[in-house]
């Protein structure tokens, strides 16, 4: 009977044993698939901002092609516009030099007549 509680003992011990290393490799079996979930999960969310900081890439790229049209256009008006002013600059000066010899030639005229007058005016005196 000895030796039968003896390995009745040495029975229970092995199966406490396999028992423990059962429960420790599900252990690590649960470590390794938490492990496995969290890095999954964290590849996940690195894709997610990777996807994100394409997209704001885009709007910014996007946005500094309107800001390089909307400048472009402006540079485009004021050319138009510094065109246009050197134009009325260019009519303003043609005016003034139009204004300029009709008045004197109205000037000659006026001379010419008042000559004219005054050279009637002394024939009637004589």
């Amino acid at each position: 009977m000895g030796y039968e509680l003896f390995a009745y003992a040495i029975v229970v011990a092995l199966m406490a044993i396999y028992v423990y290393n059962n429960e420790r490799r599900m252990a690590e079996m649960f470590y390794k698939l938490d492990q496995t979930a969290l890095a999954n999960i964290e590849q996940k969310h690195k894709f997610e901002l990777l996807e994100i900081e394409i997209r704001n890439n885009l709007m910014i790229s996007n946005l500094q092609k309107e800001i390089n049209d909307i400048r472009e256009l402006a540079q485009q008006k004021q050319q138009k516009l510094d065109s246009l002013n050197e134009k009325m600059v260019d009519i303003e000066k043609k005016n003034e030099m139009k204004l300029q010899y009709t008045e004197n030639r109205n000037n000659l005229t006026i001379s010419n007549l008042q000559k004219q007058i005054s050279d009637m005016t002394e024939l009637g005196k004589y």
